[in-house]
């Protein structure tokens, strides 16, 4: 896709991976409609180029061929993973494409690709997240199409050294300082600490660069280390201040999040141990965190255990999802991939890809960016600006677009069902129960692994009194990606079905997994009223007034127990007026026998 076989190549590739990139759909997640459109520009900028003649094919860079075993690798894992992460893997898939499209290009053009992409993302989410601030938008809502504001932060992060570079001097620089501006602006509207700690190492690391190039004394050396750690002391004094009661936890109170990033890393860090050495498969993350958090938490009590559980979806670190994905292979691949990377753009003069990718990788110490579109896009385009240290005089048998073309057409197989079903599940949420059943159907059967489409699906069919067709969709559910409230669900269709073993060994399950879950101890309360069981059901009983003493659902449960207690007093009644009765029947027996 250079020059001669797209006309001006960079310019189409930047403005594709930027729309895809700040794509956004609210009847959908924001990762999977940025992959779907993504795969599908991709696929269109593929053809064109392989519709027109190239002269020079360019050989992949080592630190791309580490990305493509890596991505290959992750991919063959779900043949022993889950079924859902199907759109985990196109995700790699999308990098990959990218990355090659970006080798069909100069290496100035490619870079003039990446670095024109960083900028436009940072003018565009930075005003967009930046203008949802100054209208009030917080929390959750200032995502800028992202998803969540740590998403966003991350990608911003990465945008940052391409513009600083720049903004300084050089045609477009005004271009490049408003993305500077407009991007830190969405930064610190977005509170990601991660994304500040990342951004923060990076420039250290670019100051020491720069100095070791220019005059290293020992005086610009030791401010570059005084600075950043006066700010990190001024910070942690700023947090451990004692905050008004009704104001809400600020950005800067870090001791809360550290402690519940440390409780997921602590439990990842376990899974990934039993993971190893080749990994638990693609996806497997929900169902090795569970595993590991139940033994954590086994014989607690459970008000305590409610506290301490985390229904955490990621391990919130790249590195140790990598391992538990994909073992030892996994996380060799992506160091490899991320060191090449590195050493050869710098290596090429182009110091600004480099610490892109050193702002990445700090960001993954703290969050899962790799799977994230708009960081995912970044990536390739870095990669694809890497090249050989040795030039082939032969050039490679594979044209780098043809490449692109396949991955992205095999991604787009999956990531386009998996979008389509989130966006029927949404429609579903508010439509007349006639179409939302039927949305829903169509979800289930569009993308069979999309466990939100089987857990919706399950939950909507018990609202209707179904429980025998919502049985079946929630072990799809499951079976693709396991979960607290999957095995409650599948507990009540059992308990409607009347099939109370069944129901109770669900609900002992689900405890298992979660010792302080209010729900499961109602429920199997309930169940033992129905069993008929006074004990077991008020052991349950007291378990979940333990955690919400006044809650509604109680009230049914009391009544039951009572209805019981009434029940077992009639019944000791009359076994004790049946008692009375063979008394006198065997006094007057013996009476008539004595007669003389």
């Amino acid at each position: 896709m250079a020059e001669g076989a797209l006309g001006r190549g960079w310019l189409w590739l930047a403005a594709g991976a930027t729309l895809a990139a700040c794509a956004w759909d609210p009847l959908a997640t924001a990762a999977g409609a940025k992959r779907t459109l993504g795969l599908g520009v991709c696929v269109g900028l593929a053809a064109v180029a392989l519709a027109r003649p190239l002269q020079r094919r360019a050989a992949p860079s080592a630190a791309l061929l580490a990305w493509l075993v890596l991505a290959t690798w992750l991919t063959a894992t779900l043949a022993w993973g889950s079924r859902d992460a199907a759109p985990l893997a196109s995700g790699l898939a999308l990098t990959a494409a990218v990355a090659l499209l970006a080798t069909e290009l100069e290496p100035a053009q490619a870079a003039r690709a990446a670095r024109v992409t960083a900028a436009a993302l940072a003018v565009g989410l930075g005003a967009w997240a930046t203008l949802g601030f100054a209208l009030g938008q917080r929390g959750m809502q200032l995502h800028a199409g992202q998803g969540s504001p740590n998403w966003l932060g991350l990608a911003l992060a990465l945008t940052l050294p391409a513009c600083a570079r720049y903004a300084r001097r050089g045609p477009g620089r005004w271009w490049y300082r408003a993305g500077l501006v407009l991007g830190a602006g969405g930064l610190l509207a977005a509170a990601s600490r991660t994304a500040w700690l990342a951004l923060a190492s990076t420039a250290t690391l670019g100051g020491w660069l720069w100095l070791w190039r220019r005059r290293p004394t020992l005086t610009r050396r030791l401010s570059l280390v005084l600075v950043p750690v006066a700010l990190a002391l001024g910070a942690a004094a700023l947090s451990s201040a004692r905050r008004p009661a009704q104001l809400e936890p600020s950005a800067l109170d870090w001791r809360g999040s550290l402690a519940e990033r440390s409780y997921v890393w602590r439990l990842s860090g376990r899974a990934a141990v039993a993971a190893l050495p080749w990994g638990s498969g693609l996806g497997s993350f929900d169902r090795a965190f569970l595993a590991e958090q139940a033994s954590a938490l086994r014989g607690l009590m459970p008000s305590v255990a409610a506290r301490r559980f985390s229904s955490a979806t990621t391990a919130h670190q790249d590195y140790l999802e990598l391992l538990i994905a994909g073992g030892l292979p996994a996380l060799f691949g992506w160091l490899g991939a991320l060191g090449l990377g590195a050493r050869a753009l710098w290596r090429q003069g182009r110091g600004e890809g480099a610490l892109t990718l050193a702002a990445l990788a700090a960001c993954q110490w703290g969050d899962s960016a790799l799977f994230q579109p708009a960081v995912a896009l970044q990536l390739g385009l870095w990669l694809g600006v890497t090249r050989p240290a040795k030039q082939r005089e032969r050039p490679p048998p594979l044209r780098p677009a043809l490449g692109a073309l396949l991955l992205s057409a095999l991604g787009l197989v999956s990531a386009l069902p998996s979008y389509l079903a989130e966006r029927f599940v949404t429609e579903a949420g508010s439509a007349e129960p006639p179409r939302a059943l039927l949305l829903l159907e169509r979800a289930a059967r569009l993308s069979p692994g999309e466990a939100r489409a089987s857990l919706a699906l399950g939950l909507y069919l018990l609202e209707l009194g179904q429980p025998h067709e919502a049985e079946l969709a929630l072990q799809r559910r499951w079976e693709a990606q396991p979960s607290l409230a999957a095995q409650l669900a599948l507990g009540n269709a059992s308990l409607l079905q009347g099939a109370l073993p069944t129901a109770r060994r669900r609900y002992e399950r689900a405890l298992a997994l979660a010792p302080g879950s209010f729900k499961a101890w109602a429920n199997l309360a309930l169940l033992e009223v129905r069993a008929g069981d006074e004990p077991a059901a008020r052991r349950a009983w007291e378990r979940a007034r333990e955690l919400y003493p006044h809650h509604p659902a109680l009230a049914d449960v009391e009544q039951g127990l009572r209805s019981l207690r009434a029940r077992e007093g009639d019944a000791a009644a009359r076994e004790g007026d049946a008692a009375a009765r063979d008394e006198g029947d065997r006094a007057g027996d013996d009476g008539l026998s004595s007669a003389p």
